[in-house]
Parts: C-alpha cells; sequence; structure tokens
C-alpha cells in the first residue's frame, strides 16, 4: 500500500512538472510573438516617419522651385521693355571747344560727357548728371548689382610723361580706383621723322565687371600718376566715351 501511495506521488509529480515546463514554453512563446509585434510597430512608426519626412522635404522643394520661378519671373516682368539697361556717353568739353582738336585735362577734374539726348528716364538703374562739386560727369547707380563698366579716352600725348585715365567709384565720399590704363607716347618726329601732330594720337580701353551699391557714382579721370601736368585729350564721341550696362542684382 506504501509502495503503491509512493508511485501515485511520482507520477503527480511528473505531471506537475510536465504542465508547468509547457506552462513556460507557451509564456517563451507569448514573449517573443509580443517583441516580434513590437519591433513591428516600432519599425512601421519608424518607416511612416522616414515617408512624412521624405513627402515633407519634396513639398518644400517644389515651394523653393515655385519660389524661384517666381522670383524670376518678377526680375523679368521689372526689366521688360528695357532694351538697354545702363548708359552709354561720349566725350564732352563745353559747347565753345571743338572735339575734333584736343584739349588740355587738369588732373584734378574729371572728365565731361554728352547722353546725346537719350531718354535715361527708362533706365531706371542709372542716372547720368554733372557734379559741379566734382567737377565732371558721372553714371549714378540706383539699384544695386553687377555692372559690366568700360572706358575709352584717346590721348594726345606730348612724348614728356606717361599718359592714360582711370575709372573711379565714389560712393560716401570714399573713392576707389577700379581700372586705369597709361601709356608712354613718343613725338611724332622721334616715331616718323616728321612734325605730323596726329601720329601722337593713341587710345586707351578698360573694361570690368564689379558689385556696384546704389548711391555709388562712377567717373572717368585723367591718371593720378599724371597730376603735374595738363594732358591733351582728344573727346570725339567715336574716340573717347564712357559707360556701363546691367548684368545681374
Amino acid at each position: 500500500m506504501t509502495s503503491y501511495i509512493k508511485m501515485n506521488k511520482v507520477a503527480n509529480d511528473a505531471i506537475v512538472t510536465s504542465q508547468y515546463r509547457h506552462s513556460s514554453v507557451i509564456v517563451g512563446i507569448s514573449i517573443v510573438l509580443l517583441l516580434s509585434v513590437l519591433h513591428s510597430v516600432y519599425v512601421t512608426s519608424q518607416l511612416y516617419t522616414m515617408n512624412k519626412r521624405i513627402d515633407e522635404t519634396v513639398v518644400d522643394c517644389k515651394q523653393d522651385e515655385v519660389k524661384n520661378e517666381s522670383l524670376l519671373r518678377h526680375r523679368v516682368r521689372r526689366f521688360e521693355g528695357d532694351a538697354f539697361i545702363g548708359a552709354h556717353v561720349v566725350g564732352r568739353r563745353g559747347s565753345t571747344i571743338e572735339r575734333t582738336r584736343p584739349y588740355q585735362q587738369s588732373p584734378a577734374s574729371y572728365f565731361e560727357w554728352d547722353s546725346q539726348q537719350q531718354d535715361l528716364s527708362s533706365m531706371r538703374l542709372v542716372d547720368v548728371i554733372d557734379d559741379v562739386r566734382l567737377d565732371g560727369t558721372f553714371l549714378e547707380i540706383r539699384a544695386s548689382g553687377y555692372y559690366y563698366v568700360y572706358a575709352q579716352v584717346t590721348y594726345y600725348g606730348k612724348g614728356l610723361s606717361p599718359i592714360g585715365h582711370e575709372t573711379v567709384k565714389i560712393n560716401n565720399n570714399q573713392r576707389l580706383v577700379l581700372m586705369g590704363s597709361q601709356m608712354y607716347q613718343r613725338i611724332g618726329s622721334a616715331r616718323y621723322g616728321t612734325g605730323n601732330r596726329m601720329s601722337n594720337s593713341d587710345s586707351g580701353y578698360h573694361g570690368g565687371v564689379f558689385y556696384l551699391l546704389a548711391g555709388s557714382k562712377l567717373g572717368v579721370r585723367p591718371m593720378a600718376t599724371n597730376a603735374a601736368y595738363h594732358q591733351s585729350y582728344f573727346m570725339q564721341p567715336t574716340k573717347s566715351y564712357f559707360g556701363l550696362f546691367f548684368i545681374h542684382s
């Protein structure tokens, strides 16, 4: 009887142990499944967030494209109808002096220019002004931007010193030389063995791109190295001229 009871107890313990192990397996599988579900939810959430950011980036790019296109169209409309945005002026030296003859220019003064009665009101970026304080004619910038600036002057040298000209930017009473041209001419008799005055005539040209602020003035004067001399120049429209044109803001 005692033996039977012991066998029955062992059998019951085995059954309990088997049930416990079975429950442990089920719990383990449940935990694994739960972790898998949580991982799937996390991955799905991350993918959703990434896709949302990608969509927002695409929208931002499209908005930037629209803004850039709108800005470009605005600039085109702004300058629409202006065949030439800038100014071109030619030599002038008063009504009593013939432009076909050389004249002496004071190194302390800027050259005078003639707009040839162009309608500059439509050229909304540049004004041609005569400044009495600076004693010369200037191109005044009304809108900041990149401009191509050029100047040509025809010299009538006597072979005594270098001769040249320089383009100067004036902004808030500060003067900056942007470009300069210079040469050393020989008198006609030394070059050709004759006294032909026109053999002394040479042209100097320079040009370049500069960023100019609104309110800046540009003028042309004899080169500063000639400060001690009154050099002579030809101011014919085809020989001496000055100008600029707008490129980009």
